[in-house]
Formats: C-alpha cells, structure tokens, sequence
C-alpha cells in the first residue's frame, strides 16, 4: 500500500512524500490510518501497528514484544486512551 503525505513547505506550498514497505511500512495492506491529539499519525496493518512522526516510522510488532501484532482498528477515546 501506498501512503503518500503531504508536508508543508514554505517555498513552494505543500511536498509530496509517499511510503511504502520498502522505506517504513511494515506491510503492503493497512487497514485503518489515525492522527492522534500529539499529531502521531498511526497506521493499523496485520503486520503490526506504526506510528509516523513526520520524520521515522516506531514499529510495534510481535518482535517487539506486541502480542496482537494483528491490528484492525484503532480510536483514541476523549481521555486519550487508544482502544484496539
């Protein structure tokens, strides 16, 4: 899967940047994408959960210590609390 992103730059409007499993993603197929209130955006796959913050991709999977590598859905509650 491809995910483009796009970042702001003041010259010239907005920079394109598109990622996929060979630069970040741990899988072609992702199922759900969240932004969260710290501006983390996160991205659900059955290879494990990612989180993106603008610059470097953190995985979180089974060989992280993640036992439901398979993640599905994701919300953040009003408390902020995520909900799997």
């Amino acid at each position: 899967m491809l995910i483009p992103v796009c970042f702001q730059a003041y010259s010239t409007g907005y920079v394109m940047r598109s990622f996929t499993s060979n630069n970040g993603l741990i899988s072609s197929s992702n199922n759900t994408i969240l932004q969260d209130s710290s501006g983390y955006i996160w991205i659900c796959s059955y290879g494990g959960l990612v989180r993106f913050d603008g610059r470097l991709f953190r995985v979180f999977d089974n060989s992280k210590g993640f036992r439901h590598y398979q993640v599905s859905d994701m919300l953040e509650d009003r408390k902020n609390n995520f909900l799997m």
